[in-house]
């Protein structure tokens, strides 16, 4: 289940019925009534997540299971997205297959984290609305936990997992200071544009962002910083 901001609308996607069933029906909840809005789209399932992307006006799904007998729940690893009309795959690329995870929409990084699942997992994920990018791959292993973005201090915080821990953790994903323009790499754009602005600061104050060791200069000192971390996308 996820609120649509924009919408005023809470949506709600699939789970299982008493009998163990799996769903694949789409509802939305205006405040007063219930209203099926669709029964196509991601296959049925459970143990899947939601969050609204308020930056994009969507809500995005990710992962889950489809039971298929006895013991034999087949584990998801896509990627959907609802505006409200229509679902839409955005990617089957990513995090590995997985259920019982946690899902927050992060307001600072305007990106979908997603972390933890089935079977104990530890990764940290964020979805910019075309592709994941691994943010830590050794976090505390936790599967059907809690998750919600605090947005007075900018940090996802999460509660309990499914061995009953009540054990409380804080994410705060944000970016390397040489992840200038925050796609998770750091890579040969900032090389590129940290050349561009050589001699340029104060001139130029968007070269600022260049000035790592802040002594108001962007010059080889601060290309030497850049250098240490220039070795592609970033686990943690």
């Amino acid at each position: 289940m996820a609120y649509d901001s924009a919408r005023g609308e809470t949506v709600l996607f699939g789970g299982l019925t008493s009998s163990g069933i799996a769903l694949r029906d789409t509802w939305e909840w205006n405040g007063k009534l219930w209203v099926q809005v669709s029964d196509i789209g991601p296959q049925a399932r459970a143990g899947h997540t939601m969050a609204y992307d308020a930056l994009r006006g969507v809500t995005v799904l990710f992962g889950g299971y489809s039971p298929s007998g006895p013991y034999q729940d087949e584990y998801l690893g896509d990627t959907w997205e609802w505006d409200g009309a229509t679902w839409s795959l955005k990617s089957t690329e990513g995090p590995g297959p997985r259920a019982f995870h946690a899902m927050a929409y992060d307001e600072m990084q305007n990106m979908v984290i997603i972390y933890g699942g089935t079977n104990a997992l530890g990764d940290t994920w964020a979805w910019n609305g075309s592709e994941w990018k691994r943010r830590a791959a050794g976090g505390n292993p936790v599967f059907n936990h809690a998750m919600t973005y605090d947005s007075s201090r900018e940090a996802l915080v999460t509660y309990g997992d499914g061995w009953r821990s009540d054990a409380v953790y804080e994410l705060q994903p944000g970016f390397p200071i040489h992840d200038v323009d925050r796609d998770c790499d750091v890579d040969l754009f900032e090389i590129a544009e940290l050349q561009v602005c050589f001699g340029e600061w104060p001139l130029f104050l968007d070269c600022a962002r260049f000035d790592f060791n802040r002594d108001h200069a962007v010059d080889g000192a601060d290309l030497t910083l850049l250098l240490t971390e220039l070795s592609g996308p970033y686990e943690d």
